[in-house]
């Protein structure tokens, strides 16, 4: 378990590191179901972890990553939370832009998606169904 945690921290630390909030213009979010994102990683080859149950514990972590050295790193990080002070932390600082391949969106209080953080690599991303929008 420590090693999985240390796995998801390592993921985002680097993930958020990068990046900006990203949206396409006139286009709907999309944040398909735990599940869904987990079956489609893993069947890409992706080492997924699930942390927390939104019912249960009032938030949900989805990770998934490649695996592999920085230069090649591909992965993406989902948390779902109730709480949008849980969020607010993570809404990017700057506006620059390190890595033109890495994406960082945070959108709280929304009345489809609640609240909702999602960062990783544009490819990664786009693998686990996910679509940004405004």
């Amino acid at each position: 378990m420590k090693r999985l945690l240390a796995l998801i921290a390592a993921s985002a630390i680097l993930l958020t590191g990068c990046g900006d909030e990203s949206s396409a213009s006139g286009t709907k979010t999309v944040i398909p179901s735990v599940a869904s994102m987990q079956s489609a990683m893993e069947q890409l080859g992706y080492k997924t972890a699930v942390i927390g149950d939104m019912e249960k514990d009032g938030y949900t972590l989805f990770s998934a990553s490649n695996g592999k050295e920085i230069e090649k790193f591909d992965g993406v990080t989902v948390m779902q939370t109730v709480r949008p002070e849980d969020l607010e932390a993570k809404k990017p600082k700057t506006e620059s832009v390190e890595s033109e391949h890495t994406v960082f969106w945070v959108k709280t209080n929304d009345p489809e998606l609640g609240n909702v953080f999602v960062t990783g690599t544009e490819d990664a991303i786009r693998k686990a169904g996910i679509i940004l929008g405004d």
